[in-house]
């Protein structure tokens, strides 16, 4: 059957495949540059925002690039978490050498305002700025970042996304939102390969970066700001990797990134009501429930993992940290069908009998 299931990478469609395989183009060209600047258009449209960078590195390298760039030893930054992604971005922001306050909010629990607003107002005038995930991908929780980013932003803080399990998942808009600066990745909810990432910046963003020395060279966001605006590109980039994303653009175009979102809410709460039809819990409350990932508990996780892949073809995710043993995970992102779902249902019944069978015989 060959079905991947993921938190990313997601299924690529067939235009996109195809355009992964094209011929490599001169990349310090005006052709490349213009399909560069394409991309750029696209992401700003869905981001709503004032600039795009659009690198080729991992997602995380991003995250780091941009918190490093954009926050030094003048800045103190309140930092959310929620679970083994939100710590993950807590160590990088450490990384910018900002005075890092760190909020571990339980995992069971989404971010909410009510909390981001209480640490806020204790630490009026000692911090310049907020930094959480938009969805922590671990449990498949959504965070409740629209109404923490405008009271940051009435505070005078910049507030810093990660949207990597979110962007092209998840209603977002920067502008209305009054987010500073976002990264996400080109491998979940937008439906391209893996290897690029996008950093969405407002003109407050940048200003702030213009303001931050520190000896970097490819990660400092500057010199790609810089040599954009010659229009020229900063370092050899993987040029097929830009092809399939102007691709994968021109399908989330075609139907509208709202409908494209849409499509994925729908999935996503059609897995979730065939999880708990078959008796298996979901960690997030539906509330705050993703429309990227649905993390649920089930017996015997790993081995109902590997029997799902060996017997059928279908590959979903691990759990990880804490939860590793306990849940697995399942992706609906990016080019989503309800109907490939329902053969992982089908498949799943099935081989959760056969999982408790073979723990049976070795006991």
């Amino acid at each position: 059957m060959g079905l991947i299931f993921l938190p990313g990478p997601a299924n690529l469609e067939e235009n996109v495949r195809d355009a992964l395989a094209t011929s490599v183009k001169n990349w310090d060209s005006k052709e490349f540059f213009k399909i560069y600047t394409s991309i750029q258009t696209d992401m700003k449209g869905i981001l709503d925002c004032d600039y795009v960078l659009a690198i080729g590195t991992p997602e995380q390298h991003a995250l780091q690039m941009l918190l490093t760039s954009m926050f030094d030893e003048k800045d103190s930054l309140l930092v959310f978490s929620n679970g083994f992604y939100g710590a993950r971005v807590t160590n990088i922001a450490a990384l910018s050498n900002a005075n890092i306050l760190n909020v571990q909010v339980e995992k069971e629990t989404p971010i909410t305002f009510p909390v981001a607003k209480n640490y806020i107002d204790e630490r009026k005038g000692k911090i310049n700025g907020v930094v959480l995930n938009y969805v922590e991908a671990s449990t498949g929780i959504r965070n409740q970042i629209l109404e923490i980013a405008e009271y940051a932003k009435e505070k005078g803080l910049y507030t810093v996304v990660n949207g990597i399990s979110a962007i092209g998942s998840e209603d977002f808009d920067m502008r209305e939102w009054l987010i500073d600066a976002v990264v996400c990745a080109s491998h979940h909810g937008l439906g391209m390969p893996p290897g690029l990432s996008f950093i969405g910046l407002s003109n407050d963003a940048i200003e702030k970066i213009q303001k931050v020395n520190k000896t970097m060279y490819f990660d400092d966001l500057k010199n790609h700001l810089s040599y954009l605006a010659k229009e020229e590109i900063p370092f050899t980039p993987a040029v097929n990797l830009y092809f399939a994303a102007e691709a994968a653009l021109q399908n989330i175009k075609k139907v509208g990134i709202e409908e494209w979102i849409l499509r994925q809410k729908r999935v996503a709460k059609y897995v979730r009501t065939n999880l708990q039809n078959q008796n298996l819990k979901v960690f997030a409350p539906e509330e705050y429930a993703s429309n990227g990932v649905t993390v649920f508990f089930i017996e015997n996780a790993q081995l109902v993992k590997n029997l799902l892949f060996k017997e059928y073809g279908i590959e979903i995710a691990d759990g990880v940290g804490e939860l590793k043993t306990k849940t697995l995970r399942i992706g609906h992102m990016g080019a989503v069908s309800q109907t490939d779902y329902a053969l992982f249902f089908d498949a799943l019944e099935e081989i959760i009998k056969k999982a408790q069978a073979t723990v049976a015989k070795k006991q």
